[in-house]
């Protein structure tokens, strides 16, 4: 989350966008790093390549 002079900007992940003004954004290495803190087991089986 992060505060902005617009209000609040969220990242989220989803398999559809969660609002109409949601929209697709690059991952960058705060998600990559926050994935595998949340789903170890999947990065440590080799399914995410």
């Amino acid at each position: 989350m992060m505060r902005t002079a617009d209000g609040v900007r969220l990242r989220v992940i989803a398999d559809a966008p969660p609002g109409p003004r949601a929209a697709p954004a690059e991952p960058d290495l705060e998600d990559v790093y926050l994935g595998l803190l949340h789903a170890p087991a999947v990065f440590a089986a080799g399914g995410v390549r």
